[in-house]
């Protein structure tokens, strides 16, 4: 049998960096060199963890989408125990063996068997997983006798029979032989090593088990299909072809291609909701009961807000963002969202937020944030009166003067910080949803509750990583981001989408004591708690130490609009320095005028380039008289803050426009820019502390 001419090997045993310790290859290495040495199917199996899969499957997908395929198998080196005599878990037997997921069923299995070793069969650190248990979720899944740390490899050590040879490999699918280099930190003498790997081909004969030799590659020693034939051909070449080639294709070829995350339709029900289904064709409808309920619950807070007749700018901008939302069907996320708000509140706690949420007029309305996002405007609370003229280039509320109500006479609210909802949604779709969510540690635990008791306790997950090398992590934290949580549907298991395990009590982070002595003259003046001299874990987290006092206290801004693009630059991506700094040095612009935040490139544009910016150029050829320039100036903006290349028209846009000359040079400079609505929820304490003591409507 020879099948060196027409055929390739595939390897079933390959660790990445992802793995536990001892992987040194990336995903993107290894199907580079799969595809380098002509090998068409990999397996990955980290020791215990899938943490890598969705990384793998991205990588799978990009040399797909290069005409390169390499077939992805899932699975993991996982520790299995013994437990076949009546001894204690802590005294079981241990051994190495290979899991792959051959069937969509063996993924859930999978995931539980890990689950349950990372919870229930949790020894000493160890996650072991018991015989009895992987035989009653065998389904789907077929099981490797892995490396020389393997229960058969290790039975050879200890001299035993054939006859237990035979018993042990009957628990098996397939047997896995490795390189005789491989083993020889493990046992004394190559011709020993030979002996064991030809004793272990012979039982698999006896028993008709198929024996696959395995690279079990921890770093990037992916070998070829001519590396493997000559690593076995001691054996003699049929055998080795048998091995090497023949036995890895059929046990690649039983396993079909899954995604490694099931696609899951049934989503949670969010309590409430059931009144709201009355009148809803699912047949036609791309709503479900959350759809209305999120609209008449967003409305009904508007007009409380601003009465019977609302501003146009109001009215536009939250349909707007309802549509967007079904869209990107997100309903439940606002609604569980408003659920913890409101529950966080009842417990006399604000809760806050990261990334673009606050630029959001929904979430403002269902009380998720306490940012309104729409232009800087006044407001008459007892007579609704709206006045929206009185606005700045990049002007927010706060820099609005004080006014009287010119119906009632009384004092209206300065309302507005003008963050495009642009910066969260894309009417297209193009943009995941950024939601996340920020609670007090005190309560954390609370609201966990809260969610369960709503959802049922088995479909509130608090996700995290499970296992890493230790370079990537090697510290758990007991983290007060609700981003972190997954709610299911109640007929979900999470096991269907990842595995899940258990935390020891962790220790508490220490609280912070200092004092506000000795502040800059303008941190002062502007009430900006800044941390030139704190060293505290936020502040290195956020890399901005030191950096906002001292870009305030050197170019002074006049408003806070400028203290707050203050606060972005700090945070230097590309926008700091070469580039706003220079800007300023020159008197070319101010703190007012330079691109410090994401939304500033967007409503920059909005404001000074017109439909006659692209006329002529080949993106909108044909299309001019269609064309949105707020659609064109979120393109930029995306292409910016991710610090990507401009293309031809974008930057064509932007000479055309009555930006000032500078502009597009800085836009280039970009690596990335935060939100707006990020940098001022940051503020939001002081902000809520001038409300009370300047009777400052700016916050709820």
């Amino acid at each position: 049998m020879n099948t060196r001419d027409n055929m390739m090997r595939v390897e079933l045993h390959c660790r990445t960096i992802c793995g536990e310790k001892d992987g040194a290859i990336s995903v993107n290495e290894l199907i580079r060199h799969a595809i380098k040495n002509r090998v068409t199917a990999v397996a990955i199996t980290n020791h215990a963890s899938v943490s890598d899969f969705p990384r793998v499957c991205r990588m799978q997908q990009k040399y797909y989408n290069k005409g390169k395929f390499v077939k992805v198998i899932y699975g993991i080196e996982a520790n299995i125990a013994d437990d076949s005599t009546s001894a204690p878990p802590s005294v079981w037997p241990v051994f190495h063996a290979t899991i792959l997921i051959s069937k969509e069923e063996g993924r859930k299995n999978l995931y539980a068997l890990i689950s349950d070793s990372a919870t229930k069969y949790l020894d000493e650190g160890q996650r072991i997983i018991p015989k009895s248990e992987l035989n009653k979720k065998r389904e789907g899944l077929l099981v490797g006798s892995g490396c020389s740390k393997g229960e058969m490899y290790q039975a050879m050590l200890r001299g035993v029979d054939k006859q237990e040879i035979d018993n042990i490999a009957g628990f098996y699918d397939y047997l896995e032989v490795q390189p005789p280099k491989n083993d020889m930190k493990d046992v004394e003498g190559p011709e020993r090593i030979k002996e064991i790997i030809r004793m272990i081909t012979e039982s698999g004969d006896r028993c008709g088990i198929p024996v696959v030799a395995t690279g079990d590659v921890h770093s990037l020693h992916l070998q070829s299909t001519e590396g493997m034939l000559d690593a076995f051909s001691f054996l003699g070449e049929d055998k080795a072809d048998e091995i090497v080639i023949c036995n890895s294709n059929k046990i690649a070829e039983a396993c079909d291609i899954i995604q490694p995350v099931a696609d899951i339709v049934d989503s949670p029900v969010i309590p409430g909701s059931e009144k709201y289904k009355e009148g809803i064709d699912y047949d036609s409808a791309i709503e479900d009961a959350d759809t209305p309920m999120v609209r008449e619950l967003a409305w009904k807070a508007a007009h409380e807000m601003y009465g019977d007749v609302l501003p146009d700018f109001i009215e536009d901008r939250l349909a707007k963002e309802l549509g967007c939302m079904i869209f990107q069907c997100s309903e439940k996320s606002f609604l569980i969202a408003a659920m913890i708000a409101e529950k966080s509140r009842e417990l006399g706690y604000h809760m806050g937020y990261r990334g673009c949420l606050g630029a959001s007029l929904i979430a403002y309305f269902l009380g998720i944030t306490d940012v309104n996002p729409s232009k800087p405007h006044y407001h008459c609370p007892d007579c609704h009166h709206t006045d929206d003229r009185y606005i700045a280039t990049r002007g927010i509320c706060l820099d609005l003067v004080s006014r009287l109500c010119p119906d009632c006479k009384k004092p209206m609210e300065k309302i507005g910080f003008n963050i495009p909802y642009q910066t969260l949604f894309r009417e297209d779709g193009g943009r995941a949803l950024d939601m996340e969510l920020t609670v007090a540690p005190e309560i954390y635990d609370e609201i966990i509750t809260y969610l369960e008791e709503a959802f049922g306790k088995g479909n509130v997950c608090q996700s995290s990583t499970m296992v890493v090398s230790d370079d990537n992590a090697n510290v758990w934290y007991k983290d007060p981001r609700i981003a972190k949580l997954i709610v299911l549907g109640k007929n979900v298991d999470i096991n269907e989408i990842t595995p899940v395990t258990g935390y020891d009590e962790l220790s508490s982070l220490p609280v912070m004591e200092f004092r506000d002595t000795d502040l800059p003259r303008s941190t002062v003046r502007f009430g900006l708690i800044c941390d030139s001299a704190l060293s505290y874990p936020a502040a290195e987290h956020e890399q901005v130490s030191g950096r906002v006092s001292k870009i305030i206290n050197e170019y002074d801004p006049q408003t806070f609009a400028g203290a707050f693009a203050a606060c972005a630059l700090a945070h230097d991506s590309g926008a700091w320095e070469n580039n706003a700094q220079e800007l300023l040095d020159s008197g070319e612009a101010t703190l007012e005028t330079v691109i410090s935040t994401r939304d500033d490139v967007f409503n920059d544009i909005v404001r000074e380039a017109d439909i006659s910016c692209i006329k002529g150029l080949d993106a909108y050829a044909g299309i001019e008289d269609y064309v949105d320039m707020e659609d064109v100036a979120a393109s930029i903006m995306e292409v910016v803050f991710k610090g990507l290349p401009l293309t031809p028209d974008m930057k064509e846009i932007v000479r055309r426009s009555k930006l000032p000359e500078w502009y597009l040079r800085s836009l280039e400079n970009i690596e990335f820019l935060f939100p707006k609505a990020h940098i001022i929820e940051g503020y939001a304490p002081y902000l809520k502390y001038r409300r009370e003591h300047n009777e400052d409507k700016s916050f709820k």
